[in-house]
C-alpha cells in the first residue's frame, strides 16, 4: 500500500505527513520508506508547490529533527531524514522556526563534526559523499543561507570558529596528503557557500580581520593551495571552493578593510592578494567555473580604496614590478575577452548570454581597469598607450560635432580600441557605460580628447550624462 503512493510529488508529500503526524513513534524503517520517496520526488526540485503549506513544513520538520535528536534510528534512516530537512531547508519562507531553533541548528552542527557551544568534535578531513555527516553540512547550509534569523541563531552558538578551523586545517592535507581530502573538497566548499553570506553581515566580517587578520590569511592560504594542487585546472569541487573563497574575501574588504582600517595596513594585505590575482587572472583554461573565479578577484580589484597604488609604490622596493605584472595580466584578459565581445553588441540572442561570466567577467575587468586607472598615473599612461596610442590617431582624424555622428575607427587603430569603441553602443547599459568610463580616464577626463578618439555620436551619452555637454532642445 505504501509502494502504491509513490506515482505523484503530491502523494509522496502526504506519505511523509502522514507518517509525522502519527501519535506514536514509528519502526524507523517505515520513516525510511517515507523519506525515500520525498526525497526521490524533491530532490531535483528549486520551485515548490502549493502543498509545501506552512503547517506541513512545520510538522515536518518537527518530526525529524526530533528524531535526530532521539538518535534511535540507524545511519540509513537519519541519512534519509537530513535530506529531507535538506530539502525543507530550501523551501524557506513561514514555518521552519523550529529547523532554524539553536538547538535543531547545535544538533546539525555535531551531526557534521561541527563542534558548537562546546559540543561535537573537530571535524576529521573525512566528509564521504553519501554519508550523515556531508548531509548534516548541507542543511546546514540551506538553512544558514536562506534566512536572517538562522544566520545569526548560528553565528550565536558559536558556528563560525569551527568552520574557520575546518577552512585553516584543509590546505595541509591538500597538499601534502591530498589523497585523504578528496571526500573533504565538497564538504569545505558548503562551508565557504555558508561563509560567503555569514561574511556579508558586517560584525562577521569584522570578526574575520581580528588577530592579525586570521580571516584573511587563512582566505588567501586556502586559495593558493587549491589553484597550486596539480589537478586544479580540471578538478571543479577545487575551483568551486577558490571561487567562494574570493567571494568570502570580496565581503570582508568590502564591508570592514576600507572603511575601518589604517591604508598602511590596507597597503600590506593586498601586496601578499596582488600575486595571487596575477596567478588566477593567467589561467588559459576559460572553462565557466574558472572565467567565474577570474571574475571574482577581478571584483578584490574594484574594492581598492583610495590611495592605495601610490601606498604600496612608496613601500615595497618590488611593488613597481608587481604592479607591471598585474597591468599586463589585466591587459591579456581584457585582449582574451575583447575577441569574444561581438556577442554584446548587435544581436538581442547575445544580450541574454551576456549575463554569463564571459560579459560579466569583461565588464568586471573594465571596472577593475578604471579603478586602478584613476589613482596612478603609471597604470593610466601604461593602458593609454596600449589602448590609445599616439600613433593610431592623426590630425586628419579629428572629429568636431559638425562631422558624422560615429565614423569609421581609422584601420590602424589598434584592435583593442576599435572592440570597446564598438561597445560604446552595446544593448548591455553596465557594460557600455563602463566601457565610456574607463576610455574617458585614459583620455585624462578631457571632453574633446574623447570626441577626437571615440566620435562624437559615441561620446555624446556619457558626456551628457556627467553635465560636460548639453544638447540644445529644438
Amino acid at each position: 500500500s505504501t509502494q502504491s503512493t509513490w506515482g505523484r510529488s503530491q502523494d509522496k508529500m502526504d506519505l511523509l505527513l502522514s507518517v509525522c503526524q502519527s501519535d506514536t513513534p514509528l519502526p524507523a524503517q517505515q520513516y525510511a520508506v517515507a523519506l525515500k520517496a520525498f526525497n526521490s520526488a524533491y530532490e531535483q526540485v528549486f520551485s515548490f508547490g502549493s502543498e509545501f503549506t506552512v503547517e506541513a513544513k512545520r510538522t515536518i520538520s518537527k518530526c525529524l529533527v526530533d528524531g535526530l535528536r532521539a538518535g534511535q534510528w540507524d545511519d540509513s534512516t537519519r541519512f534519509e531524514a537530513l535530506r529531507g530537512l535538506k530539502i525543507l531547508a530550501r523551501v524557506r519562507g513561514f514555518g521552519l522556526a523550529y529547523l532554524h531553533s539553536s538547538e535543531s541548528l547545535t544538533l546539525f552542527a555535531s551531526l557534521a563534526s561541527l563542534p558548537v557551544n562546546g559540543v561535537g568534535e573537530t571535524a576529521a578531513l573525512s566528509y564521504a559523499a553519501g554519508t550523515v555527516s556531508l548531509e548534516a553540512v548541507k542543511v546546514l547550509m540551506n538553512a544558514v543561507i536562506g534566512d536572517e534569523s538562522a544566520q545569526e541563531t548560528f553565528l550565536s552558538i558559536g558556528g563560525l570558529q569551527p568552520i574557520m578551523n575546518i577552512l585553516q586545517t584543509f590546505p595541509a592535507g591538500l597538499l601534502f596528503d591530498h589523497h585523504q581530502t578528496v571526500n573533504m573538497e565538497e564538504a569545505v566548499f558548503f562551508f565557504c557557500r555558508m561563509l560567503v553570506h555569514l561574511s556579508a553581515l558586517k560584525p562577521v566580517a569584522a570578526q574575520l580581520w581580528e588577530h592579525n587578520a586570521k580571516g584573511f590569511h587563512t582566505c588567501l592560504e586556502l586559495i593558493q593551495c587549491c589553484e597550486q594542487t596539480p589537478n586544479f585546472t580540471t578538478s571543479e569541487s577545487l575551483q568551486s571552493v577558490a571561487l567562494e573563497t574570493s567571494k568570502v574575501l570580496f565581503n570582508m574588504l568590502h564591508l570592514y578593510l576600507k572603511e575601518s582600517i589604517p591604508i598602511e595596513e590596507v597597503t600590506s594585505y593586498y601586496h601578499k592578494l596582488i600575486p595571487l590575482l596575477v596567478h588566477t587572472l593567467t589561467f588559459v583554461n576559460d572553462s565557466p567555473k574558472i572565467l567565474d573565479l577570474k571574475l571574482a578577484q577581478v571584483n578584490l580589484l574594484i574594492e581598492i580604496p583610495r590611495g592605495f597604488v601610490d601606498q604600496v609604490i612608496s613601500t615595497y622596493n618590488s611593488a613597481e614590478g608587481i604592479l607591471n605584472q598585474l597591468a599586463n595580466s589585466l591587459l591579456e584578459l581584457l585582449l582574451a575577452q575583447a575577441d569574444k565581445a561581438d556577442c554584446f553588441i548587435t544581436s538581442d540572442a547575445s544580450r541574454k548570454q551576456s549575463t554569463h561570466a564571459p560579459g560579466r567577467l569583461l565588464t568586471g575587468i573594465i571596472m577593475a581597469l578604471n579603478t586602478l586607472c584613476r589613482e596612478n598615473e603609471m597604470l593610466r599612461e601604461f593602458f593609454k598607450d596600449q589602448i590609445l596610442p599616439p600613433a593610431a590617431t592623426s590630425p586628419s582624424a579629428r572629429v568636431t560635432s559638425s562631422s558624422s555622428i560615429a565614423p569609421p575607427v581609422a584601420a590602424t587603430d589598434p584592435m583593442i580600441k576599435r572592440v570597446l569603441i564598438r561597445l560604446m553602443t552595446s544593448p548591455e547599459y553596465e557594460l557600455k557605460r563602463y566601457v565610456s568610463e574607463f576610455l574617458f580616464t585614459l583620455c585624462d577626463e578631457d571632453a574633446d580628447e574623447m570626441i577626437r578618439q571615440t566620435g562624437f555620436g559615441n561620446a555624446v551619452g556619457m558626456l551628457v550624462e556627467k553635465g560636460i555637454f548639453q544638447l540644445q532642445q529644438s
